[in-house]
């Protein structure tokens, strides 16, 4: 399976969702007899310069980003099975886009960095998928930075 997570803040112009097939079909590995695009559920918030970190269950987790107007602290679980989105039980403790998100071995996911209105964070959040919830993660970058890997 492969998950796109398509987030636009000032609405879709005409004609998107054929452009945005072709544009997959020339980007990725071609599809092979049986196999097609096929819709999902819709996101709660579109979003762009967001994260989506695959969970060990196989949920898919979408962090933070921007919606053209305003940065993001909201987080969204996509489930395969049901096709569904949902929200998480709470909010990021800061609104941020271009931050990284990365699952460690116990399955919690660390998002480090990015950015908001005031400049580049550093603070740093843990998601626990077993609890649905964010908490502050034990220490602070450094440095802020953005756009990182």
């Amino acid at each position: 399976m492969l998950l796109v997570c398509v987030g636009w803040g000032c609405g879709l112009p005409p004609g998107l969702d054929a452009a945005l097939e072709r544009w997959m079909q020339r980007r990725t590995a071609p599809l092979t007899v049986g196999q097609r695009w096929t819709p999902t559920g819709d996101m709660a918030t579109a979003r762009s310069v967001h994260t989506a970190t695959l969970l060990l269950d196989g949920k898919v987790l979408v962090v933070g980003g921007d919606d053209s107007s305003d940065y993001l602290d909201s987080t969204e679980v996509y489930d395969p099975a049901t096709g569904l989105w949902s929200p998480t039980t709470n909010s990021l403790a800061n609104r941020r886009a271009s931050h990284t998100a990365t699952r460690l071995s116990n399955g919690e996911v660390l998002v480090t960095g990015g950015n908001d209105s005031s400049g580049y964070l550093v603070n740093t959040e843990v998601y626990d998928p077993v609890t649905n919830q964010w908490r502050p993660a034990p220490g602070n970058l450094a440095t802020g930075r953005h756009s990182h890997t």
